[in-house]
């Protein structure tokens, strides 16, 4: 049986929230915020800016997929 991954309480999921600031320029894209497993414990990844790379025209956020199956985080990336 494949195994999900583990959410966090809703007490942590309201305090690990945060608002998207404005873009410190046009040539910017919004990565949101998401959970990372280091093993141990779950860490809140705050959302952040990226510049946009020439050439590559859309962002894909992060993602939980299942590969093999057992759940796999998927990075985000520029495609």
């Amino acid at each position: 049986m494949a195994r999900r991954p583990r959410l966090a309480s809703a007490r942590s999921r309201r305090r690990a929230s945060s608002r998207r600031p404005a873009p410190p320029g046009a040539a910017f894209v919004w990565v949101p915020g998401h959970w990372h497993w280091n093993g141990d414990r779950y860490l809140w990844i705050r959302g952040h800016y990226v510049r946009r790379h020439p050439g590559w025209h859309h962002w894909r956020n992060g993602h939980w997929t299942l590969i093999d199956g057992a759940w796999r985080w998927v990075p985000g990336g520029w495609y």
